[in-house]
C-alpha cells in the first residue's frame, strides 16, 4: 500500500463509514483549554503515544486524551478517525476488526517514529497537559468517569427497551430526568444554587 508523505493532509474518507458510525464523543469536563489549536502533527504523535500503552478503538482513544489532558483536548471523531487511517496507511499503526469495531495497535515503525520526536509531544503535553490533582482528587476523576461511562449505558439501553415497547411517556420521563442531572451537574460545577433559577 503506497504511504502518505509523514506531513501530508490527512484523507477524508473515513473508516465508520464501512463500519458503522463512531459513538458521540464524550462530554467535555475540566478546565478550558489553555494550549490553543494543537498541531496537525503533534495530535499524530499523541495518537501514538496513547496506543503505546496498548491497542484502542476510536472512542478509547479520545476517552484517554481527555482522562490524560484534564479535559483540555477532547477531539472529535471527525477528527479522530481520519488521523487513524493516516497513521495506518504511513505504517505507523495497524488496525483489526473486533466486532463492529476496529482495534488500532502501535507498529515497529511507529515505535521508531514516536521515539524519535519525543521533543514534539513534550511540547504538546507542556500546554495541554493535566495539572497536579490530589490523590483523592484523582480518584475521584477516575470514579467520575466510571459513572459517566455506567450512566450512558444504562440510558442508552434503557431508551432501546422503551422504544421497542412502544413507551413513549416512559421514553420522554427519562430524558426529562437526564436533563434534571445535567442542569444539576452544571449548578455544581458553577457554584450555582438551585434557588437562584430563574422561573
Amino acid at each position: 500500500m503506497r504511504r502518505p508523505p509523514p506531513d501530508g493532509p490527512p484523507p477524508r474518507h473515513h473508516h465508520f463509514l464501512h463500519h458503522g458510525p463512531p459513538p458521540p464523543p464524550p462530554p467535555r469536563f475540566g478546565p478550558p483549554g489553555r494550549g490553543g489549536r494543537a498541531r496537525r502533527g503533534e495530535v499524530r504523535l499523541v495518537f501514538l503515544e496513547v496506543l503505546r500503552d496498548g491497542p484502542k478503538h476510536g472512542y478509547e482513544i479520545i476517552r484517554n486524551l481527555e482522562e490524560r489532558s484534564g479535559g483540555r483536548y477532547v477531539p472529535s471523531p471527525g477528527s479522530v478517525y481520519p488521523t487513524l487511517q493516516y497513521l495506518e496507511e504511513a505504517g505507523w499503526i495497524a488496525a483489526e476488526a473486533q466486532g463492529e469495531r476496529r482495534v488500532y495497535h502501535l507498529t515497529e515503525e511507529g515505535k521508531a517514529r514516536l521515539d524519535s520526536h519525543q521533543g514534539d509531544l513534550e511540547g504538546f503535553w507542556d500546554r495541554y497537559g493535566q495539572p497536579e490533582f490530589s490523590t483523592s482528587g484523582r480518584h475521584e476523576m477516575v470514579f467520575l468517569h466510571q459513572e459517566l461511562h455506567d450512566l450512558e449505558r444504562t440510558v442508552l439501553e434503557g431508551a432501546r427497551i422503551l422504544m421497542g415497547a412502544g413507551q413513549e411517556d416512559s421514553l420522554r420521563s427519562l430524558r426529562k430526568a437526564l436533563e434534571s442531572c445535567k442542569n444539576h451537574a452544571r449548578d455544581i460545577i458553577t457554584g450555582r444554587k438551585p434557588e437562584e433559577e430563574t422561573p
